[in-house]
């Protein structure tokens, strides 16, 4: 992934631009005719989306654009990335579970 990861390029847009949508890639913008299009091997992403939403986001972009140019449908493609976003989601889950209970907590001020 973090080949991947280097490979694309990541602009940031305003939501107006994706409309519904939290990120767009190339493959997924051309079947379904959305305008304007990421360029190859880019992904457009949400300005509004913070941290840890946004590099789901972009993954979740790569993955569904990787899978489409092997010849996977949109809709395939779409739901093996969130097959993928749900695993690494259990393993963080499962990791903050190791951790003593007070580590979880935020401590107020």
């Amino acid at each position: 992934m973090k080949k991947l990861l280097k490979k694309y390029k990541v602009k940031s847009v305003p939501q107006k631009v994706l409309h519904d949508y939290s990120g767009m890639n190339y493959h997924a913008a051309k079947v379904m005719g959305f305008h304007p299009r990421p360029e190859k091997e880019q992904v457009f992403v949400s300005r509004s989306l913070k941290n840890g939403s946004r590099e789901e986001t972009i993954k979740h972009e790569i993955v569904e654009d990787t899978l489409m140019k092997k010849g996977y449908t949109y809709f395939g493609a779409h739901l093996k990335a969130l097959k993928e976003q749900e695993k690494t989601s259990q393993i963080i889950e499962k990791d903050l579970g190791k951790r003593p209970k007070d580590a979880r907590k935020r401590k107020s001020l």
